[in-house]
């Protein structure tokens, strides 16, 4: 990615206890936007200690990647957060929402600034902790037009929505569509990637 994108900067830290292992990256581009802040916490009762998890999910640690950027061009601040919630437990999905809703609500109180969250939430809209977290959140998904995001590489008794961009009301959006490209029978994923154009009001 690094090599493909020369003209961005790749940020992120391995979910482990080494840093190692899948992380949540967020890229920017290096000529008009500049990084303020940036670092991660892990989904568990001790969100600084690096691969812990909670009781009741699965053997992988789950992490919140969040950085403060500015457009250089306009000086406008906005926040990221980018994460990817457990695959197994609805209740360690719950608790990871609820810490991550807790956290924009703190941050946001320092400074009220434009909030984009986004990732791979493993829980369709219909869900019990996807109806918590909008229930307690004035977060918009701009996502809700898309039928399916995971597809297990065309396999359709998998395909589920389960990929969200979620923006506060101060955050606009233009367009937002999946890229479901396939060529030969190769995706691009087994997720159908997410492209969303914003404006940042």
């Amino acid at each position: 990615m690094k090599e493909t994108f020369a003209d961005y900067y790749f940020i992120g830290v391995g979910r482990n206890e080494n840093y190692q292992d899948e992380q949540a990256t967020i890229a920017y581009k290096k000529d008009n936007i500049s990084l303020i802040e940036f670092r991660t916490f892990w989904l568990s009762k001790t969100p600084e200690v690096p691969g812990s998890r909670y009781e009741n999910q699965s053997y992988c640690p789950r992490t919140c990647a969040y950085a403060i950027f500015r457009i250089e061009e306009e000086g406008t601040l906005f926040r990221v957060y980018n994460t990817h919630l457990d695959h197994e437990g609805s209740k360690a999905r719950m608790l990871g929402l609820d810490q991550i809703n807790k956290v924009i609500q703190e941050e946001t109180q320092r400074a009220n600034l434009p909030v984009i969250l986004l990732g791979d939430f493993n829980a369709e809209p219909d869900s019990q902790e996807i109806n918590e977290f909008v229930s307690h959140t004035d977060l918009k998904d701009i996502t809700s037009s898309l039928p399916v995001t995971f597809h297990n590489y065309g396999q359709e008794k998998d395909y589920e929505k389960i990929d969200y961009i979620y923006i506060s009301p101060n955050i606009s959006c233009n367009q937002v569509e999946a890229w479901t490209d396939c060529m030969d029978k190769v995706f691009l994923s087994d997720h159908y990637p997410i492209c969303a154009q914003l404006t940042i009001h």
